[in-house]
C-alpha cells in the first residue's frame, strides 16, 4: 500500500541528458501537511478506499513534521517512513546484486537532484547483461521511475536518501 502511495506522490519532471539536474536543484521535501484541508483530503481519500489507518490523523500530523510522505507512512503503518524504507532496502537479497547497484547509483544521484542515463548505469553495474531485467523489476515495484527512454530517477528524496544510506551500509561503503 505504501508503495502505491509513493507512486501517487511522485511528481518531479526532469529534463533529459546523460545526467539531468532538476530545475529546482536537489530534490525538495514535500512540506504540505501543515495545510489542514490537504491533510483532511488525504485522510478522506484513504478512508474512501477502505485503507485502515494505524494512527489517528491528528497524531500523524504532529509526528510528520509537515512532510507528506511521513504523514502517509504514519497513517497507514504507524511507523516512520525511514523505518519502512530501510526494511524494504534490506529485503533486496544478495542475489539481486544488479538491482542493489542500480538503486545505489540512482538514489545517490536523485539525492543530488539528478537522473542517470541507462547507458551510464550499464557502466556502473557488475553484470550489465542483467541491467534491463533489474530496471524493469525496480520500475514494476515502484522503486525507480523511467523519466524517458534513457533516464532513470527515484521517487522521493527521503526514500532515496534512506535507500542510498542503507545499501551503502550493506556493502560497507561510507559517504
Amino acid at each position: 500500500m505504501l508503495i502505491w502511495m509513493l507512486s501517487f506522490i511522485a511528481s518531479e519532471v526532469l529534463s533529459t541528458s546523460t545526467v539531468c539536474r532538476s530545475p529546482s536543484g536537489p530534490a525538495a521535501r514535500l512540506r504540505l501537511i501543515s495545510h489542514e484541508p490537504l491533510a483532511a483530503e488525504v485522510v478522506a481519500q484513504l478512508q474512501s478506499r477502505n485503507v485502515p489507518l494505524k494512527l489517528e490523523p491528528n497524531e500523524a500530523i504532529k509526528r510528520a513534521d509537515g512532510l507528506l510522505m511521513e504523514f502517509l507512512a504514519l497513517l497507514v503503518s504507524g511507523r516512520r517512513l525511514e523505518s519502512i524504507v530501510r526494511a524494504q532496502a534490506e529485503r533486496l537479497s544478495a542475489d539481486r546484486t544488479c538491482e542493489r547497484e542500480v538503486l545505489r547509483a540512482v538514489c545517490t544521484a536523485h539525492a543530488q537532484g539528478v537522473t542517470v542515463a541507462a547507458n551510464v548505469l550499464s557502466e556502473l553495474v557488475s553484470k550489465p547483461d542483467e541491467l534491463p531485467a533489474a530496471l524493469h523489476r525496480l520500475e514494476q515495484e515502484f522503486v525507480l521511475r523511467r523519466i524517458d527512454n534513457q533516464q532513470w530517477g527515484a521517487l522521493h528524496e527521503l526514500r532515496s536518501r534512506v535507500v542510498k544510506d542503507r545499501l551503502h551500509e550493506l556493502v560497507g561503503c561510507q559517504d
